[in-house]
């Protein structure tokens, strides 16, 4: 059997973007955003805002489908394009998710106290 490599996978797909070429590409792109989800958001980040993994792999994969275009393999190796693409998302993701979360126990506290001082 063959090995094909992405950056294959991404040229076959850039010429004929059919569903024959993307159902590889998706295959790539989603065992790169499982792992990349399973090991950030478990072992690094440690954020339990995320309560449904699979959802946030598939809008991974999705973001990494709208970078396709702007991909140059004369830059570098694709992996590492779309890997450091995914995970900068993700980083992105949880940084709001991260700052949502302190507005809206700032904006509880503030509540609270207003409340407690009209009584």
């Amino acid at each position: 059997m063959k090995k094909v490599t992405l950056e294959k996978i991404i040229a076959d797909y850039k010429d004929d973007p059919s569903v024959e070429t993307m159902e590889p590409v998706f295959e790539q792109f989603w065992i790169m955003a499982k792992k990349i989800v399973n090991h950030f958001i478990d072992k690094k980040l440690k954020w339990t805002c995320f309560d449904d993994k699979e959802k946030l792999a598939r809008q991974m994969v999705c973001h990494a489908f709208l970078r396709i275009p702007r991909y140059d393999p004369q830059k570098g190796k694709a992996f590492n394009y779309f890997t450091t693409t995914m995970l900068g998302w993700l980083r992105q993701v949880c940084r709001t998710q991260y700052k949502y979360q302190e507005l809206k126990e700032k904006y509880l506290g503030y509540v609270k106290k207003g409340s407690n001082s009209k009584n």
